[in-house]
């Protein structure tokens, strides 16, 4: 069984300027999934995004490519037959425009619309949520779901330029197309007051999204499913949301989403052999090896490390103490 926030996303680098994207990775689910006869189950068992997951993984544009389609203009929606300025397709939906500019823009106010199409493989209620420094409202098969324009809150997103994570919770039903478009309209759209933040180019929007989940309720499904399995495997840890330079001490005792030391602590106890797979930008510790049998700080070899096999990069596994005031 394999379960955790992390299992079924790649969470090899930090936040900010400590983002650098691979040519390409594999998630721990897919890369033990693969070398397995069969399927194992899975569940979330919890959350640990401070702002919800970006959506970029899950959308396709018109043409069935991953991602979304990004088109820039100078005129708003309301303009019939407006100029396409620029068209790119992108995965990744946050977008800081600092140095983003084209010759066919007539001034720094701009705008784009950014769009694509969402099928869940579940019924559920689905959570969007909204950031941006300029303005931008969501939308889902033409209805707004999120305005972050007409009234905006100061937030900390984009070097606290922008605003705080709007959100709008909209029900889902699985096999349904849903076409998700965000009109934004670059930095002077802007209604927050800056004071001294240092500005850059054309503003930033981030487009992200959950299965709205009940804490409880998910761990003790978590709990169920592992009292069931020979091995349980725990994919859990930081992501891109935390490790941001001097912020890290603050996330040192392995903060993964609400209650979530008591979580892995019961999830630890459950099974006879439990693995713990982990990500942390920073010392961490790890208040849940009583009851787990290894536990390593990397996702890259976790396969090779559970079947006894060589790690393939030659590199070894990242020690997590159980208290930091054992480390100098």
């Amino acid at each position: 069984m394999i379960l955790g926030p992390n299992a079924k996303i790649t969470t090899y680098h930090g936040g900010g300027s400590a983002s650098l994207a691979a040519y390409y990775a594999v998630t721990p689910f897919d890369g033990i999934s693969a070398q397995l006869s069969s399927t194992p189950s899975y569940t979330t068992g919890c959350y640990a995004h401070k702002e919800l997951p970006l959506l970029g993984t899950i959308l396709k544009t018109d043409k069935g490519e991953a991602g979304v389609t990004f088109r820039a203009y100078n005129d708003p929606p309301s303009v019939k037959n407006r100029e396409l300025c620029d068209e790119i397709v992108l995965t990744k939906t946050e977008f800081l425009l600092m140095d983003y500019t084209n010759p066919k823009f007539k001034s720094a106010l701009w705008f784009a619309d950014i769009e694509g199409d969402f099928v869940p493989d579940e019924d559920c209620d689905f959570e969007f949520g909204l950031g941006v420094y300029g303005a931008a409202k969501l939308y889902v098969d033409g209805k707004m779901v999120i305005d972050n324009e007409t009234k905006q809150t100061k937030g900390t997103l984009f070097f606290h330029c922008g605003t705080v994570e709007e959100k709008g919770i909209l029900p889902v039903k699985k096999g349904q197309k849903y076409h998700i478009k965000v009109e934004f309209v670059s930095a002077p759209a802007c209604k927050l007051d800056q004071g001294n933040n240092v500005l850059f180019g054309g503003g930033a929007v981030r487009i992200g999204g959950a299965k709205v989940i009940d804490a409880d309720k998910e761990v003790k499904h978590a709990a169920e499913l592992a009292k069931g399995a020979d091995q349980v495997i725990i994919c859990a840890g930081l992501n891109v949301s935390y490790p941001v330079r001097h912020q890290n001490r603050q996330f040192t005792n392995f903060q993964v989403g609400r209650l979530g030391n008591r979580r892995l602590r019961q999830r630890g106890h459950v099974t006879a052999w439990t693995y713990g797979c982990s990500h942390f930008g920073s010392l961490s510790s790890k208040p849940f090896n009583s009851g787990s049998h290894a536990i390593w700080n990397s996702s890259n070899h976790a396969l090779d490390f559970i079947r006894q096999r060589f790690s393939p990069s030659g590199k070894s596994n990242a020690l997590i103490p159980f208290q930091i005031l054992t480390t100098s």
